[in-house]
């Protein structure tokens, strides 16, 4: 006898935990909605999930089980019939995820049926061939056949118990099984299990909104069966839910924050991401006038999963932070994109890229900054109950709120020690499904359905002078940037498509292999998204505006950091139809060609109304035919564009690119040493750089070229070929706004480069740059730059 469900029994008739219909909770009619519009509003109903079973079969593995250490699953039953003890004392009316599945299944016919159901198809039976075998060779006979069929696992499942059903819930069993020589016709071989081992976190598996509740998508493979069974409970106490995000969005309720009608918080990173939010948004699921989208992208960390393992708001206008992540310069800083819903009923991006300190602070918001090693021990996951009431499980970060004056109220304190060695603590471990809400006076001024202001987008760049006027078409085209489009390398791979006529990534493959030996993919990315977390910083430091993305691992673009290729974009005054444009370019390699990203597209055409989309030359006859914008250089200031023709840049494709937008085309013959003209051909206001030996020109061709660029007051370097392997080439130019101190916007020229880059040239060199600029900077980037 198998005995699973024997250890189940011990532990929870020991638990001091409600386990029979009879004694589950009066039902849910008292309350006005199921909804939360704000995490101070007075909580009323809670869905917790008491240590079971699946706990016990995950503490045999805690780290295969998502769990951050071993578990005293005894222990933990304790501390959680605490925590339930400690809701009830504060008005709450508490459901656990078992009471609910045992509902009314001893006096409901339809209830049993139901539970019989969910059981049913969280079953399996699998048939086992033995290696070399097929399955008519086994000569099964028509019992054999019906001891596999469903009609027999019915039959099984109608003859379980209640409690025994749950188990079948919790556990999620596969049978295997092989025909017998003897005995009874099968014999079970193997049991395999996919327990529920964090559905204890019941936060995760749906978000509860101004609107109601919206089943979530997990990022965890293993905890897909969760939402499955969180809906049943949902629903069976008749709480109606409004939506379910499926993938590719992702969503987990631990990365959403209620603020009221104007404002929610929702975080993505490691466990949500952009297209879960864009499901809510599209689908009105949220029901507030803004919502604040809280990117992790320079982070990424188990320890920071989730927006409250970081952050909460514990009243009104006051938030917890980690002090550590707070500030343009810390390295595992947050970003704010914000967006507003307009008159069209719409959500529109209105800031983007604000440091999440400052937003917060914007919104009104005290922060009261928690150190890190009270956040390691879930000091920011505690629990608010409304009406200054809060369930903390840290001392030290309660004293410390307890001490801030803009906080009022009460704090306990609950021993959670055990259950957090799963991996959470009071907030994950619950999900409030219904809060009273409070009207602020805030919401008195403000109603969702009056007219919306017209949106200005406000950027990363902190200026309180308004914005430069658009210059007049008279005026000459600039050859630098004041806005960059960036995206963060967080599921980088090596390309194997690129590499063979990449002469740069021998040297990539190289480091690929010896940084995976020595930390692993998930820690070379890390490594990857450090560098680029630096230069991000450096750009924003010095008044850049950065629109910055992420790179998810279902869009399946392993190098979408090189966001160069696909996409460009020019001023009206440099284009022939005086229009501000973006071009989309077709790419030699397959599976590049999913970095042209519909967000990313529709983001650009905001300011951008012109799109030129040269993509369908991918499919031409004869072969793809390409034209990546790392091949061509730009002379913006005189309407020349320098191509360098090759597999990722075919002259028809080029041609058609010219005469769209009105450029003079110089084509130029690379040598087998690049694939890009990029690497070899730099051009700013003032200065240019170029490679001679990376070209098969004449030395009267590239004098000429060297005399058309000096044209226009520019100091031109020329570069080895050592220093072109040193990057010497990739380098550009911005021009950022910033204030003076008078409050008047002012423009500068900035040179960014990479270390190994500035080091590269020669002092003289680096002069003469100085001469042409008014600041370079300069980052260490060599693991991003040698991998691509």
């Amino acid at each position: 006898p198998f005995p699973i469900t024997a250890l189940s029994m011990t532990y929870l008739s020991s638990s001091p935990l409600r386990n029979s219909s009879a004694t589950i909770p009066p039902p849910v009619t008292h309350v006005a909605s199921y909804t939360q519009v704000d995490e101070n509003d007075p909580a009323q109903v809670v869905i917790l999930h008491a240590p079971s079973i699946s706990n016990w079969m995950g503490s045999i593995h805690p780290n295969g089980s998502l769990y951050e250490y071993p578990v005293d699953l005894e222990a933990a039953v304790k501390d959680h019939c605490d925590f339930r003890n400690a809701l009830e004392a504060n008005g709450c009316t508490v459901y656990t995820v078992k009471e609910i599945l045992l509902k009314d299944v001893e006096d409901d016919v339809v209830a049993r049926v139901q539970l019989e159901d969910l059981a049913f198809s969280l079953t399996e039976y699998r048939l086992d061939v033995p290696h070399g075998m097929s399955v008519e060779q086994l000569h099964l006979t028509q019992h054999d056949e019906y001891l596999l069929s469903d009609d027999y696992k019915r039959k099984c499942i109608e003859k379980m118990n209640a409690s025994q059903l749950v188990d079948v819930i919790l556990t999620h069993p596969t049978i295997h099984l092989q025909k017998a020589d003897k005995d009874t016709e099968l014999i079970a071989v193997s049991y395999s299990f996919q327990p529920l081992t964090n559905l204890v976190f019941t936060r995760d598996q749906q978000i509860t909104t101004c609107k109601g509740i919206v089943m979530a998508s997990l990022s965890s493979r293993i905890r897909a069966p969760e939402v499955s069974v969180m809906k049943f409970c949902l629903q069976k106490l008749g709480l109606p839910v409004i939506g379910e995000v499926l993938r590719p969005g992702l969503l987990e309720g631990g990365d959403y924050f209620a603020a009221g009608r104007n404002l929610c918080f929702i975080g993505i990173g490691l466990r949500s991401n952009m297209a879960g939010v864009h499901y809510l948004m599209e689908n009105d699921l949220l029901g507030t006038s803004r919502v604040a989208v809280v990117k992790d992208f320079f982070d990424q960390n188990q320890q920071r999963m989730h927006l409250d393992t970081f952050m909460n708001i514990m009243g009104p206008k006051c938030m917890i932070v980690l002090e550590t992540l707070l500030g343009q310069d810390s390295p595992i800083r947050r970003l704010v994109d914000e967006y507003t819903r307009g008159g069209d009923g719409q959500y529109h991006l209105s800031r983007h890229d604000v440091e999440f300190g400052e937003y917060v602070r914007d919104q009104g918001y005290h922060i009261v900054p928690v150190p890190e090693a009270n956040q390691m021990q879930y000091g920011c996951n505690g629990l608010n109950l409304g009406n200054g009431k809060v369930l903390s499980v840290h001392l030290d970060t309660a004293k410390l709120l307890a001490r801030t004056p803009q906080f009022e109220g009460k704090i306990s304190v609950v021993n959670f020690r055990n259950m957090m060695d799963m991996y959470g603590s009071l907030r994950c471990c619950s999900q409030v499904v219904s809060r009273a809400h409070m009207v602020t006076e805030e919401e008195e001024e403000l109603t969702v359905e009056s007219e919306q202001p017209e949106l200005i987008e406000h950027s990363s760049v902190s200026c309180p002078c308004p914005p430069l006027p658009s210059p007049p078409h008279t005026c000459l085209p600039t050859q630098a940037a004041g806005k960059v489009l960036m995206v963060c390398p967080n599921n980088y791979e090596e390309n194997e498509q690129t590499k063979p006529d990449n002469p740069l990534m021998s040297g990539a493959s190289k480091l690929r292999e010896a940084l995976s030996r020595m930390v692993g993919v998930r820690h070379m990315r890390e490594i990857l998204t450090r560098e680029f977390a630096e230069l991000h910083r450096s750009l924003v430091a010095c008044g850049i505006d950065v629109h910055l993305f992420s790179h998810d691992a279902y869009e399946g673009a392993c190098e979408a950091v090189f966001v160069n290729d696909w996409v460009s974009t020019h001023a009206p005054i440099e284009t022939k139809s005086r229009e501000a444009t973006m071009v989309l370019y077709p790419m030699w390699s397959s599976n590049r060609r999913t970095e042209r990203r519909p967000d990313i597209v529709r983001r650009l055409a905001k300011t951008y109304t012109k799109c030129i989309d040269l993509s369908p030359a991918e499919e031409a006859d004869g072969g793809p035919h390409a034209l990546e914008f790392g091949s061509i250089v730009l002379d913006r200031l005189r309407g020349v564009a320098y191509v360098a023709l090759s597999k990722r840049c075919t002259l028809d494709v080029a041609e058609k690119w010219a005469a769209e937008l009105g450029y003079t085309l110089r084509v130029l013959t690379p040598t087998p040493c690049i694939h890009h003209l990029d690497l070899a051909l730099a051009i700013g206001t003032k200065w240019a750089v170029m490679c001679p030996d990376a070209l098969s020109e004449s030395d009267e061709l590239l004098d000429t070229m060297q005399k058309e660029l000096e044209s226009v007051g520019r100091t031109v370097l020329r570069i080895s070929k050592g220093q072109m392997l040193k990057f010497c080439s990739q380098i550009v130019e911005l021009r950022p706004s910033t204030c003076n101190a008078q409050g008047e916007q002012t423009t500068s020229s900035v040179l960014v480069m990479s270390d190994t880059a500035f080091n590269g040239f020669h002092p003289d060199q680096i002069d003469l740059l100085h001469r042409s600029v008014d600041t370079i900077i300069h980052v260490p980037f060599s693991n991003l730059e040698t991998l691509g």
